[in-house]
């Protein structure tokens, strides 16, 4: 349902054509009950039902013709349509990377935790995050302080380096613990999702991580 080629000219396409193009598609099947069955744990089904019903994703409605060039423009218009913060929402971000390594035959463990809040709709913790970063290399660029050309992802020590540096002065960083800052509390595990609780200050988000196939 991501995929970027180019669809065929569907006339009032709906959501629920769409969904049902994809699923013959990409899973060999006529039907969404046809690839629950095929696809997902019978105790999980309704769960997985209720997740594609919220997001429009077997809708009615029909798609613009602006966003309906390939499947992964549609399914961003419907995330985008249906996960849109409202003008007083907030996003979190929780990012955790657990390391695990050996010194002088010594086995050490680093969690580096990054928590990173939103401040209303637009001024989001995702753009933050995004922005930041972009908006310091760019000038970083420009004042020659990257000189490397060509297209690189951002693991090379003269662009992180400098950026980390800038980034330690803006409202977030990552820091360093020997234990995280949150809690992670595991709800539910099933072969098709898995439910998850954070709890950071007393600031509690709920995550479902949906198993499907490509």
């Amino acid at each position: 349902m991501t995929d970027v080629s180019i669809l065929p000219d569907f006339e009032n396409m709906r959501s629920v054509d769409w969904l049902i193009y994809s699923l013959k598609r990409f899973a060999q099947v006529n039907s969404f009950s046809g690839f629950l069955a095929q696809s997902v744990e019978p105790a999980d089904q309704e769960l997985i039902k209720q997740l594609f019903s919220y997001l429009g994703i077997d809708d009615e409605i029909i798609i613009p013709k602006s966003v309906s060039s390939s499947s992964a423009t549609i399914l961003q218009h419907l995330l985008e349509t249906k996960l849109k913060l409202n003008k007083h929402d907030k996003d979190m971000i929780v990012m955790l990377h657990e390391i695990d390594y050996k010194l002088n035959n010594t086995k050490k463990s680093i969690k580096s935790c990054m928590i990173v809040k939103g401040d209303e709709d637009q001024n989001t913790a995702m753009a933050k995050t995004v922005g930041f970063p972009l908006a310091i290399a760019t000038e970083l660029i420009i004042k020659n302080k990257i000189n490397i050309t060509g297209l690189h992802i951002p693991i090379i020590k003269e662009v992180y380096d400098p950026v980390l540096t800038k980034l330690k002065k803006t409202e977030f960083s990552s820091k360093k613990y020997k234990h995280a800052r949150f809690k992670l509390k595991l709800i539910k595990r099933k072969p098709s999702f898995c439910y998850i609780e954070i709890n950071h200050n007393n600031l509690i988000a709920s995550l479902i991580f949906a198993t499907l196939p490509k």
